[in-house]
């Protein structure tokens, strides 16, 4: 009997390890697809914001239907947060790129994820470059 219990007792602690590295694996996963969803939803955020200011005239501090003179401080005060730090890719007057680098690397290749938001006045294309 006591070499029944040992056995199972084995049993036991190989399962609950298992258990344990499927469920860090399980979260490592839930926390880089987070991050990346997070940046998106940043960058969504910050082109609706990049529109107000096409939108508005010059002398409310808009850019009078141009993006030319924008900057990321006219569409945010925070370009760092817990989920990345966003910049001003390319500027002209008619489109804006901006671009958020996040803080996690979920396929692993040495790079955070990376995504880039093309704002038009009408119309915002997202575009994963590195998840």
């Amino acid at each position: 009997m006591g070499q029944q219990q040992l056995l199972i007792l084995l049993l036991v602690l190989i399962l609950v390890s298992i258990a344990i590295f499927v469920g860090i694996d399980m979260f490592k996963s839930w926390a880089d697809t987070s991050n990346l969803e997070g940046v998106t939803n940043d960058l969504l955020f910050l082109a609706n914001r990049a529109q107000e200011y096409y939108i508005k005239p010059v002398a409310m501090g808009g850019g009078g239907y141009s993006f030319e003179r924008i900057t990321i401080q006219d569409i945010t005060d925070r370009p760092e947060n817990e989920n990345g730090a966003y910049s001003v890719v390319s500027v002209s007057s008619d489109k804006l790129i901006l671009k958020g680098e996040g803080n996690r690397d979920a396929d692993q290749d040495g790079t955070n994820c990376i995504v880039r938001v093309n704002i038009f006045s009408d119309s915002v294309g997202v575009e994963f470059l590195n998840k």
